[in-house]
């Protein structure tokens, strides 16, 4: 049957065509077609309703001229569309919004595979849509430019989308794709009555032009697990709030089911989402344009259109694995050195390089090797003299980050060179403001970087600037750290401060190291001697093992009774 000869043919042509390195090819192979209908579309056909009783398999044979008139597809089993191009022009002064809409595909029952399609136009106002609960959808190499909304003030005409699925689908999978949108990108939520699948999101670029709202949209409830590997949002500077306003859930919406904003080392936003949300998400999404540029550049999908062939090959695919980071290229400072992102074994993902140490009189900040400043004068800076990195910024006199991290290595670094003559124990002392809930810790240690959550200090809250000294978390909680306050056991000779950005708005003004000299009868820590730390004492007195406050036993005798209260006493007011 000539059918079968002709898809055949194209089958194997796509299969063993590799215009690039293996690094490119994409992930999913189209499906093997039985006796499918050749479906042709032109600018006088190309809407297409098949026999919903007998869903054969479809080949869409594009033409080698721009379509100009939107593909729909009704009542396929798979549907393999390779290459081609569809240019919307102006739908006249009444369009309605499918002879606007680049492509959709509906009823079907197997394997989408959509590639190499490109798609824009002078009135484009949709992407792709339709889909249905029973087919598994591979979107890859495809670019959609600019689609867009009449009223771009309110949008009563059309709210655009580059990809919509509001038919549902069994399974969304995207691997390369670039797109740019007036309103919405990926709207990706239930809206037909049934349970969405899982989606897999894989070097894809969306771009919001100045009017864009939500870029990547997820439904709460019947949604599968969704992945997102090497996925990128360029948001306009017009819109409020950043990245963190361009997904949903948005990093302002109610716990769980809100996304997470913070920066890598090099100054970049990325969302996560809560590993307790439903769906569960794996993966991120950083802000910008990726460093190589678009994943589908102008000049690839199209009428022209050549395979790079494919990783997986009806069931051979390479063995499951998950990305240690998200950008090839990417380096971040590791100890005293930095490691890079990048494919160093045999299977697809990405993971970190080994640490390339940075050489002596070096520190690593923000992903490279820097020369360190000069060892500073005394022991007692303003903040602001230090080795300062993004994201810390320095305005007001003070230093401080505008996002929330919870990773040392994305917050921002201030190192501080210093000499000490005499060796013992020295606690670090700051004038800061931590006046909130929700801006009043960050990392800190000497000679090394601190690790979360052992070096987290937690600090006590303030009004305005006031002078704190620093401790640990340690084994304890967020509301009772373990080392209150934290004695640094240094050599004489030079050492190094690192502090870490943590919660946003911790403004930092002046930091002091000094001899750390316990006051005798200071259960509390909190700087002197009075009846709140008798009262410590009298929570744990008679015991003889296992105090929760081991400043309670005043005198070291291993019991806390009225010996102790008697010295604490004594020191009252000193």
């Amino acid at each position: 049957m000539p059918g079968k000869k002709l898809v055949k043919y194209v089958l194997f042509f796509f299969l063993i065509t590799s215009a690039f390195a293996a690094d490119n090819k994409l992930t999913w192979a189209p499906p093997e077609l039985s006796d499918p209908l050749i479906l042709k579309p032109t600018n006088d056909k190309s809407s297409f309703w098949n026999d919903p009783n007998n869903k054969r398999d479809c080949l869409i044979d594009m033409p080698d001229y721009p379509l100009h008139a939107g593909l729909s597809i009704y009542n396929c089993h798979n549907v393999v569309i390779i290459g081609g191009e569809i240019d919307i022009p102006w739908q006249g002064s009444s369009p309605d919004i499918p002879s606007r809409r680049m492509l959709n595909v509906q009823s079907s029952t197997g394997i989408i595979h959509i590639e190499g399609l490109l798609g824009h136009g002078e009135d484009i106002s949709e992407g792709i849509t339709g889909f249905s609960r029973e087919s598994i959808v591979q979107i890859q190499n495809v670019r959609i430019d600019h689609i867009k909304a009449r009223d771009q003030v309110g949008f009563t005409d059309n709210h655009p989308d580059l990809v919509q699925s509001w038919g549902n689908a069994k399974e969304i999978r995207i691997d390369r794709f670039t797109g740019s949108s007036d309103y919405q990108g990926f709207m990706l939520k239930a809206d037909d009555g049934y349970p969405h699948g899982p989606v897999i999101i894989k070097n894809a670029n969306l771009i919001g032009d100045p009017t864009a709202r939500y870029q990547f949209w997820i439904g709460h409830e019947d949604q599968g697990d969704i992945t997102l590997e090497n996925f990128w949002i360029d948001v306009p500077t017009e819109r409020w709030g950043g990245l963190g306003n361009s997904v949903w859930p948005a990093s302002s919406a109610s716990a769980p089911f809100k996304s997470i904003v913070s920066k890598d080392e090099q100054g970049r936003e990325y969302a996560t989402f809560p590993a307790e949300m439903t769906p569960h998400v794996t993966g991120r999404i950083t802000e910008g344009i990726p460093p190589e540029g678009d994943f589908v550049p102008p000049g690839v999908a199209g009428i022209s259109y050549v395979s790079p062939g494919y990783l997986c090959t009806g069931i051979q695919c390479p063995a499951a694995c998950t990305d240690e980071c998200q950008t090839n290229g990417l380096k971040e400072c590791s100890g005293n050195g930095y490691r890079t992102c990048g494919n160093y074994d045999s299977d697809t993902c990405f993971e970190w390089s080994s640490v390339t140490a940075c050489a002596a009189g070096q520190t690593c900040a923000s992903g490279a090797c820097i020369t360190q400043s000069t060892v500073l004068p005394g022991l007692s800076w303003e903040a602001e003299a230090g080795t300062i990195t993004t994201p810390y910024v320095t305005a007001q006199g003070a230093i401080y980050q505008i996002n929330d991290v919870s990773t040392p290595s994305n917050g921002g670094k201030a190192s501080y060179l210093f000499n000490v003559d005499k060796p013992g124990g020295y606690i670090v002392k700051l004038i800061l403001n931590a006046s909130g809930e929700d801006k009043n810790s960050l990392y800190i240690n000497i000679d090394s970087e601190p690790t979360e959550p052992y070096n987290v200090w937690d600090i006590p809250l303030t009004t305005g600037f006031e002078e704190r000294i620093a401790g640990w978390r340690g084994s304890g909680t967020y509301n009772s750290n373990e080392f209150v306050p934290k004695s640094f056991n240094l050599e004489a000779g030079q050492h190094e401060l690192i502090i870490r950005g943590r919660e946003k708005y911790t403004m930092l003004d002046k930091i002091t190291i000094e001899k750390y000299l316990p006051l005798l009868g200071d259960v509390n820590s909190d700087g002197e001697v009075d009846l709140n730390d008798i009262k410590e004492i009298v929570k744990e007195f008679g015991k003889t093992s296992g105090f929760t406050n081991k400043n309670s036993d005043v005198n070291k005798d291993n019991i806390i009774n009225l010996k102790d209260i008697i010295l604490v006493a004594k020191n009252i007011g000193r």
